[in-house]
């Protein structure tokens, strides 16, 4: 057998004279554990679209287009669904004067399943959506209006509640190019989000239901249905919709949150407590979640479970989902009725107080104080809230 060779070792490492040559030392196992542990962090994030993502907006803040640009393209080309990554994209392109892609990236970023339009809006600041308005409006004048960019430009407006110019832009599109809206489902997604801002109800599903003929397999457009329907309190169809939603991605966490929603308009509690726990357990935390399973819990009579659930979501003290509509009062109120069942009226006194502090025109808030203060025999204190209540 051919002679082993020994593993080198530095001079600064110390070895136990009791050990064969041939053996490392323990301080460089560890070296080496740690280096290429490194090597490994570092090409797991450089795999990831969300690092390239940061990478790409500290390169926009820089203002160094350049390294922006390829960062964002490696972002959505390792996840083809950031649609943050595609959508500042677009505003680096505008910068760069790369002007020919960007309704290109626009597109693919309203496509690409955000869950929040508001946060689609805020994604990127008031002068870059007035940037890429100036830059459609050009291509508008020059007669260069190809499909992608009226759709584009027509996305845009909407960005800035010119929803009229919008509808506007469409039904040109549709003049223009009749083939290709027949063809697109992201045409009828955005003409059925226009539609449903000015509040019709069988227009907005008529336009989402022929996006889903267009694409069957597009889970945020049944999730987008399902919403519609939930807000006209169509909640047997909006629960049909999430679960087709839930079927085609089983990994997006609002589409279990919107159904535990719709099976609490149902009665299904159970059920409904089943999608929370799915929800949470695919987030590891949720304040949304969690709240929502407290309110579930407290109808189920699981008053202390409840109680930990509202604890949990107060102790995180996160920023709260412009999807939810809750505000950190309406946790400290929840909680306060509560304890109220609970019979700790010093402590649902208290939540109550928080509520206030936080949410000063809460009337509910001021009523159930007062029937704390009430119950402790504070009737002036009392008798002071009610006549707050009044006034909100």
């Amino acid at each position: 057998m051919p002679e082993e060779l020994p593993i080198p070792v530095s001079a600064n490492e110390t070895q136990s004279t009791n050990l064969p040559a041939i053996i490392p030392s323990a301080a460089l196992v560890l070296y080496r554990t740690q280096t290429t542990l490194g090597l490994l962090r570092d090409v797991v994030q450089e795999s990831s679209g969300n690092y390239w993502y940061q990478r790409g907006k500290k390169a926009s803040e820089a203002q160094n287009w350049e390294q922006a640009k390829y960062a964002f393209e490696q972002c959505i080309i390792l996840d083809s669904t950031h649609w943050r990554g595609a959508l500042q994209l677009a505003a680096t392109l505008v910068r760069k004067q790369s002007k020919s892609v960007v309704a290109t990236a626009i597109l693919l970023s309203y496509h690409n399943g955000y869950l929040s339009w508001m946060k689609f809006v805020k994604e990127l600041s008031e002068s870059q959506w007035t940037e890429l308005h100036i830059l459609f409006i050009e291509r508008m004048e020059a007669e260069q209006d190809t499909f992608e960019i009226l759709l584009a430009f027509a996305l845009v407006l909407r960005t800035r509640n010119e929803n009229i110019q919008a509808r506007q832009i469409l039904e040109n599109s549709q003049r223009k190019f009749e083939e290709q809206v027949n063809k697109s489902d992201l045409w009828h997604l955005l003409s059925g989000a226009l539609w449903f801002q000015q509040k019709n109800f069988s227009n907005t599903v008529e336009a989402y239901d022929h996006a889903i003929k267009l694409n069957p397999f597009n889970s945020y457009t049944y999730f987008n249905r399902g919403m519609v329907r939930f807000h006209f309190n169509k909640y047997l169809d909006a629960l049909s919709d999430y679960n087709k939603a839930i079927s085609l991605s089983s990994e997006v966490t609002a589409f279990y949150f919107h159904r535990s929603l719709v099976k609490k308009k149902l009665q299904d509690y159970s059920g409904a407590l089943v999608d929370s726990n799915t929800l949470i357990s695919l987030t590891h935390f949720s304040a949304v979640g969690l709240y929502n399973r407290a309110i579930i819990k407290a109808i189920l009579e699981d008053y202390l479970g409840s109680i930990e659930d509202f604890n949990s979501v107060i102790e995180w003290d996160v920023e709260w989902d412009t999807l939810s509509n809750i505000k950190c009062a309406d946790v400290y109120f929840a909680r306060g009725v509560i304890k109220d069942v609970l019979e700790d009226t010093i402590g649902a006194l208290s939540d109550y107080s928080s509520a206030i502090k936080l949410d000063y025109k809460m009337r509910k808030s001021y009523d159930k104080r007062a029937l704390a203060k009430d119950k402790l025999g504070n009737m002036a204190g009392a008798t002071a809230d009610r006549q707050a209540a009044k006034n909100c």
